[in-house]
């Protein structure tokens, strides 16, 4: 099976000086940036005197923007713009913009150059990495979408200071995923470390590796990829639910990942994959940074519902990555309703 192009990775503060070098030794005929208005006003100015050039087009922030509705929106640009195959496809943001972006680039006159340029710390560990490209529909998560990669991926550390404390946090929750399904020392550093956002470049770095290291054994998902789907299947759909129900308070990604994580481990631990030890432990490093969030248990149903109609069922089964041990994955697990919703259980009554 043919495998994507890696991309040319550039990471450290002295990596915009990187996109300048690559943007003035390439022969773009255009560079457009898609930003959002939090990125255009943070971190647009951080990278101007490595763009000439360049126009700017910026699209509202928030999951609840990340659709066909938006994409359509800067095709019409691009289009009213004559921009050209040549041209340069700039994402600029958090995990919505180099899902979207990306989708949005890979689909403009089939297929223009684009790179990343994440400013998230969910964006820099996780979304940048591996090709995955999407939007939603019906507020189910990323369910139109394709695998391409970018040409280039630029990780300046310095846009982490544009950034509140919840948007830290739910990148944290990523490489903690990477660590609970692929290195069991990492996962032990994570749990002794004190002030974790002191850490965040070794971190940052650490993870990159597991991710891309799982990706480059697959590229698009037939095997041990989908062990970077632990603790989405349920996180996806509390992510859902929150955004459909709660259209004016969703909760972050790294937050249902979060909630979904220590579903996901019970259920591991209901089917002797994992110890009551290591429950705890996944239970106590992921409730430490990431306070349980109250839903009514009588949507438990609803929320199920969303899990049915997730892209990585097959054969209506429900299949999951759980745990096989800490740094340990098992991939295609068939979950029940009954596990799904005593896994919420567990959660609600912690």
């Amino acid at each position: 099976m043919r495998t994507l192009s890696k991309p040319v990775f550039y990471s450290g503060n002295d990596s915009l000086k990187g996109l300048k070098a690559f943007i003035s030794g390439s022969n773009f005929s255009s560079v457009i940036v898609l930003a959002d208005e939090n990125t255009q006003k943070h971190c647009l100015p951080l990278i101007n005197n490595a763009l000439k050039n360049r126009e700017i087009i910026v699209i509202k922030s928030g999951e609840e923007n990340k659709t066909i509705a938006t994409c359509m929106e800067v095709w019409k640009k691009l289009s009213n713009t004559n921009t050209d195959r040549k041209a340069l496809f700039i994402n600029l943001g958090g995990g919505v913009i180099c899902d979207m972006g990306g989708f949005i680039a890979s689909a403009y006159m089939r297929g223009i150059d684009f790179v990343h340029i994440p400013t998230t710390l969910l964006a820099m560990c996780d979304s940048c990495i591996g090709g995955k490209l999407g939007i939603n529909i019906n507020g189910l998560k990323n369910q139109i979408g394709t695998f391409k990669n970018p040409i280039a991926i630029f990780i300046y550390p310095e846009f982490l200071k544009t950034l509140s404390g919840k948007n830290i946090l739910s990148g944290f929750a990523e490489i903690i995923k990477h660590s609970l399904i692929g290195d069991k020392r990492f996962f032990k550093e994570l749990c002794d470390c004190a002030d974790y956002k002191k850490e965040l470049e070794k971190f940052i770095t650490h993870s990159i590796k597991i991710k891309t290291r799982i990706v480059n054994l697959d590229t698009y998902e037939k095997g041990i990829r989908k062990s970077l789907n632990f603790g989405h299947s349920i996180g996806h759909a509390l992510e859902s639910y929150f955004l459909l129900n709660h259209p004016k308070n969703p909760i972050f990604h790294g937050e249902a990942v979060a909630m979904g994580m220590i579903c996901e481990s019970w259920i591991s631990y209901k089917r002797n994959f994992i110890s009551s030890d290591e429950l705890d432990q996944i239970t106590t490093l992921i409730l430490r940074y990431f306070p349980k969030i109250i839903f009514d248990k009588k949507d438990f149903v609803e929320i199920n519902g969303f899990i049915k109609k997730d892209k990585k069922n097959e054969f209506d089964k429900k299949l999951f990555t759980l745990l096989d041990s800490i740094g340990q994955f098992r991939i295609n697990e068939n979950i029940s309703n009954d596990e799904i919703l005593q896994a919420l259980n567990f959660y609600a009554d912690l």
